[in-house]
């Protein structure tokens, strides 16, 4: 894939009002948001089911199935 996106930043970069500003705060900002909503996403993981749960939880499953089969059964 390498630096394939880099093409699509370009041409978004002139529609944007002040992109050498605006451009960093908008991928800085969605690193943050998507950062923050992998951490939200394991402590509810953490919530839902203990430590040892999660632990014993078999390769061919995910926790997130685990979560799901608690909250709304098999």
């Amino acid at each position: 894939m390498g630096l394939r996106w880099l093409e699509h930043v370009a041409p978004l970069a002139g529609e944007i009002r002040n992109p050498q500003r605006n451009m960093p705060r908008a991928f800085v900002g969605g690193m943050l948001v998507v950062g923050a909503l992998y951490l939200f996403v394991n402590a509810a993981y953490y919530y839902a089911l203990t430590p040892l749960q999660i632990a014993s939880i078999a390769a061919s499953s995910s926790v997130a199935t685990e979560v799901l089969k608690q909250f709304w059964g098999r």
